[in-house]
């Protein structure tokens, strides 16, 4: 005896057909229908047809790509990426002596470090290769918000941010500089080959919803005691080209040195450099003018003649000059300079000639000075957030103030 079809529905017999009606929503509508073609395939003649966008930086950096500057701490790689986005900005020249500058590049630097001195630096490349007001615009500075790279929904984000900029005004960077990639995925474990794969993946994510034409450069570091990118393989092996910078030796030259270049031939020669003090800048905190890189070509051939160091500023002098520094900021009421932060910078690899007292030391000294008014530095015990992102307690942040009662 044959079965009615609705009894089949409600016996819950296993060849039973679903009621659709089931999995309507509160509407009682249907779920829509899946895209049957999600994806985009294309016939391979359409292909080698498709025009494919010109170079940013020949032999370098291309629409799309991820590339990594990397080294030890003030081994050059920041100055190095400065001196790309001046270059870039310009919209000609040669990169590192080398690489060709294709066209104008506008550039969006991520400064999640060194949010004191990267302005500085930038004014100092944009002095050295002489831009011009228009061609500085191309230059953007992000310091306060810092996206991070391991939330998909932070990176969606920041995404959305660089579209708006784009509905709103016109302007998508070219080139997305990161500094750097630690302080941007925070949270994340660079070590595990998922978490590096998930920090690359959003950053294709934010290129793709920008129009997929932005490269991505990550300033990163090296693991310690060798040439390697820090971090799971998956990190080089994401990326599409891998420059190591190398200054061991601050009265020698330093090294730029192409580790994974896609489509390149493998025996690129070194780049030498070397950091001078700006001579188109007024000293800083650290008691010498920003730094700006100059480049010396093939690290073999080097001369000796041009291995020297310029020349040493006495302790007594930079003593000086941060002195000089805090007393001319004396009216600004949003100083707020963290020894440890005043010591970092004071003692960075990147001057010809760092501090060498201590960081006790150097808050003696922020204790006792007054300017020239007679107005005290005056200095409170509070807790400071330090560069390893953790609390020290014993860190004296010191603000410049004209009255003790400002602190209440």
């Amino acid at each position: 005896m044959s079965q009615d079809p609705e009894d089949l529905k409600r016996s819950g017999d296993e060849l039973a057909v679903p009621d659709p009606s089931a999995f309507a929503d509160e509407s009682g509508s249907p779920p829509p229908e899946p895209d049957p073609e999600p994806y985009n395939w294309e016939d391979i003649e359409e292909a080698f047809a498709r025009p494919v966008p010109a170079p940013i930086v020949r032999g370098i950096l291309h629409p799309g790509e991820i590339c990594f500057f990397y080294g030890d701490p003030a081994s050059g790689k920041t100055m190095g990426a400065i001196d790309l986005a001046a270059h870039g900005a310009k919209g000609e020249g040669l990169f590192a002596g080398r690489f060709e500058i294709m066209r104008p590049i506008s550039t969006g630097y991520v400064a999640a470090e060194g949010q004191w001195d990267i302005p500085g630096r930038i004014k100092a490349a944009a002095l050295t290769h002489d831009l011009q007001p228009e061609e500085l615009q191309r230059i953007k500075l992000l310091r306060d918000q810092v996206p991070n790279l391991h939330s998909a929904e932070e990176s969606d984000r920041f995404a959305d941010h660089l579209k708006s900029l784009k509905d709103r005004f016109g302007w998508v960077p070219d080139l997305l500089v990161i500094d750097t990639l630690a302080q941007a995925s925070l949270g994340s474990d660079e070590n595990l080959a998922k978490d590096a794969a998930l920090i690359t993946g959003n950053v294709r994510r934010i290129i793709r919803a920008i129009g997929g034409f932005t490269a991505c450069l990550l300033i990163h570091h090296n693991a310690k005691g060798t040439e390697e990118l820090k971090g799971s393989h998956s990190l080089k092996g994401a990326a599409d080209s891998v420059l190591y910078f190398e200054r061991k030796d601050r009265k020698k030259p330093g090294r730029m040195a192409a580790k994974k270049i896609k489509a390149a031939p493998d025996d690129i020669p070194q780049v030498a450099f070397r950091i001078l003090s700006s001579p188109l800048m007024p000293p800083t905190v650290t008691g010498f003018p920003p730094g700006v890189i100059e480049w010396l070509g093939d690290y073999d051939e080097v001369s000796p003649a041009e291995r020297k160091a310029g020349p040493a500023a006495s302790v007594k002098d930079q003593k000086d000059a941060v002195k000089a520094f805090l007393c001319s900021h004396a009216h600004s009421a949003e100083l707020a300079m963290a020894v440890s932060e005043i010591y970092r910078a004071m003692t960075s690899p990147d001057l010809e000639s760092p501090l060498t007292v201590s960081s006790k030391t150097l808050g003696n000294w922020l204790d006792t000075w007054a300017n020239d008014d007679g107005e005290t530095v005056y200095q409170t015990q509070k807790t400071v957030t330090g560069l390893d992102g953790k609390s020290n307690k014993s860190a004296r942040a010191f603000y410049m103030k004209t009255d003790p009662e400002d602190w209440r």
